[in-house]
């Protein structure tokens, strides 16, 4: 079990895992697969508490100054030799290895929306979390557009560019509208998944 796993899901934080191997489970964080579990009751109402209090607990690595990462941590020396191929495009804190994917946020705030419309609040943690769907949704219309609507992000933080992403990305674009429509318009759709 890596060292960073304790600190990292506190007292209250659970997740699924992203790859089980015999012997080998990869510890990692997957944002995607995760906010999938809850949009879909793969995981129970407790269980979803559960890990949105993890992304609020870490909210610093997950949303950072691009929402959302897509997974966390970063291969890095060794593993990211042998798992990538030293793939430069992979390098720790890029791309798919903890790079940030700004179209990612519309899952969370489905499965978030989607259980407040089935169970209620989320507890203590209820306001703290609006708080940060919203200021994602603030930040996410600030930079898109005058970063073209980039596909990723690079860096610990999500403040690069992707030095290999596209521009005028229709993922990036619906990603964001998405959001858009839950959070401003019309929240009760997130029912209609």
């Amino acid at each position: 079990i890596p060292h960073w796993l304790q600190d990292w899901l506190g007292d209250r934080g659970g997740y699924l895992l992203g790859n089980i191997r015999t012997g080998r489970p990869d510890f990692r964080f997957f944002t995607l697969g995760n906010c999938l579990g809850s949009i879909f009751d793969v995981v129970s109402a407790a269980q979803q508490q559960s890990l949105f209090h993890l992304f609020l607990r870490n909210q610093d690595s997950l949303f950072a100054q691009m929402p959302l990462r897509i997974c966390h941590p970063p291969l890095t020396d060794k593993d990211w030799r042998t798992n990538t191929g030293y793939d430069r495009k992979n390098l720790p804190w890029c791309y798919h290895n903890a790079g940030h994917w700004p179209c990612l946020l519309w899952f969370f705030v489905l499965a978030v929306l989607r259980y407040k419309s089935k169970h209620g609040d989320l507890g203590e943690d209820s306001v703290a979390i609006e708080t940060m769907l919203h200021d994602s949704y603030d930040l996410l219309l600030d930079r898109l557009p005058q970063q073209k609507w980039a596909e990723y992000f690079d860096g610990p933080v999500g403040i690069w560019i992707g030095q290999q992403a596209r521009t005028n990305q229709t993922w990036t674009i619906v990603g964001f509208l998405l959001v858009h429509h839950l959070l401003k318009v019309n929240p009760s759709d997130a029912n209609i998944m």
